[in-house]
């Protein structure tokens, strides 16, 4: 329509603003599907994440009672001990 009337901007030209759309509708599926894929990427790694951790946390109980009762299995297990304790005093519980 710009060309039809004679309307122009000479810093901003016409023909580089219908290659820019051209570019725009090219690789918005693109766009669109990779937003899916990395969507599907997050899910799936925070899933992986949260159940890894449920398994070290029950892993983690297990051997600490255990430890009670192994002066063996306490000596290896006390570095995870310590760090556990370490961040349990370094983050102050939160109030619901």
């Amino acid at each position: 329509m710009a060309g039809q009337w004679g309307v122009s901007v000479r810093t901003q030209p016409t023909a580089a603003m219908v290659a820019d759309m051209q570019t725009v509708t090219a690789l918005q599926p693109l766009l669109t599907a990779l937003m899916g894929w990395i969507q599907e990427i997050q899910d799936v790694t925070a899933v992986a994440n949260g159940d890894a951790w449920t398994t070290a946390s029950t892993l983690y109980s297990l051997l600490k009672r255990m430890s009670a009762k192994d002066p063996k299995l306490a000596a290896q297990i006390a570095p995870a001990l310590a760090a556990s304790a370490s961040a349990t005093q370094a983050t102050p519980p939160t109030r619901s």
